[in-house]
């Protein structure tokens, strides 16, 4: 009878031992969650072990595997709340969630030769299994649509709102940051088209100006400096194609005739740019003055 019933008590010891050790468990397990934080954003650059992400304006260095992540990317970062407050800021990841995969872009044109002499020099023949009609080819002109219709968006809006911002940030990665529109990345593009593009950038970086003063209140410091970067971007671009194209050279030169006006831009501007660099002053002014 003592031997049955000290079998009983331990029993019943063990099943209480095991319930505090489950509700403990899961106590804490419910704690963890509770710490848990999340941020949502965009991929802006991706590196071998950590991507760059814009969330609201505010950068944040997300230490992460990032073989499946591209820029453009919209994702969301669960994390233990631990934030190391440099510049960007940085975390690591505990999970990466892909809200929104960068759009794969391409152009609707579809092209279908009728025989060899009427081929596209564009056009990748590299498919030959008899699938003409799938095969695809990108424009520059799509790049140059992107930006007009951002110019558009920026006159017709009332605020700055998220399409702008995120308009605005895609042009700013577009020059400066290796970031690709329409399937093109800016060192890929023709030298006229590279005028024209950054011609477009400058109207839509001045009517952000003038309609919304205030819009680097929703932007990373890296956005802020714009119109310097880029004026020093034309002049460099232009010196090379004034090297190498004469009459290009003079679309350069009347292009920024334009830009300056409506840019508000003045040689003592330009020459601060350049600093101590007086090996460029020569080049920038012929291309500032629009002479020969």
């Amino acid at each position: 009878m003592n031997k049955r019933y000290m079998l009983w008590t331990n029993i019943i010891v063990i099943c209480f031992v095991l319930g505090i050790i489950l509700i403990f468990n899961f106590v804490t397990k419910s704690d963890e969650i509770k710490d848990n934080k999340y941020l949502e954003g965009k991929i802006v650059s991706v590196s071998d072990d950590y991507v760059l992400m814009d969330v609201n304006g505010s950068e944040y260095q997300v230490y992460v595997n990032t073989d499946a992540l591209s820029v453009g990317d919209v994702i969301k970062v669960t994390y233990d709340g631990n934030v190391l407050e440099t510049s960007p800021m940085q975390l690591i990841a505990g999970k990466v969630d892909i809200l929104e995969k960068k759009e794969e872009i391409i152009n609707d044109d579809v092209v279908t030769p009728d025989n060899d002499s009427n081929k596209d020099n564009n056009v990748d023949d590299s498919n030959n299994d008899g699938n003409k009609e799938n095969v695809v080819i990108k424009s520059e002109s799509d790049v140059i649509d992107y930006f007009n219709n951002l110019n558009n968006e920026v006159t017709s809006e009332s605020s700055f709102s998220d399409k702008i911002k995120n308009g605005f940030i895609t042009v700013v990665d577009f020059f400066f940051y290796d970031g690709e529109i329409k399937g093109y990345k800016f060192s890929e593009l023709t030298d006229k088209a590279k005028i024209e593009v950054m011609k477009i950038a400058f109207m839509i970086d001045s009517k952000i100006e003038s309609k919304f003063p205030t819009y680097k209140e929703y932007l990373s410091s890296k956005y802020h400096n714009f119109k310097d970067e880029m004026v020093s971007l034309y002049m460099e671009t232009g010196s090379v194609i004034c090297d190498s194209n004469s009459e290009l050279c003079m679309t350069v030169k009347s292009t920024f005739s334009d830009i300056k006006d409506f840019a508000k831009i003045g040689w003592s501007y330009v020459k601060d740019l350049i600093g101590s660099g007086l090996e460029k002053i020569e080049d920038w002014y012929l291309i500032y003055s629009g002479k020969n």
